[in-house]
C-alpha cells in the first residue's frame, strides 16, 4: 500500500486518505499510521466523529487530530474536528 492511494469515503464530501505507516525495528514499540480527513462544504462532525470513534473504539490506540492528542470518545473527536470547521 502506499501513501495517497488508498481511500475510504466515509459519506458524500468527506474522504478518509492513508498517507503512509512508520514501522520502528525496536521492541514495544507501536506502528504509526497517518491518516488525512478530507472534508467539504458543511458536513457535520458527528457524523465524521462517530464514524471514525466506531473503528478506534475497540483497539489501543492513541489518536492525534491536528498535532494534539484527542481522548478516543465520540464527544472528544467532534469537539476537536468543529474547531478545525471553524
Amino acid at each position: 500500500m502506499t501513501a495517497g492511494d488508498t481511500k475510504t469515503e466515509i459519506e458524500e464530501g468527506v474522504e478518509l486518505v492513508y498517507e503512509g505507516s512508520i514501522i520502528r525495528k525496536s521492541f514495544g514499540i507501536p506502528e504509526i499510521v497517518q491518516l488525512s480527513l478530507m472534508m467539504g462544504g458543511n458536513i457535520a462532525s458527528g457524523v465524521i466523529a462517530a464514524w471514525l470513534y466506531d473503528r478506534l473504539k475497540d483497539r489501543e490506540v492513541a489518536l492525534e487530530i491536528g498535532g494534539e492528542e484527542v481522548e478516543v470518545d465520540e464527544e472528544s473527536i467532534q469537539t476537536k474536528l468543529d474547531e478545525f470547521q471553524e
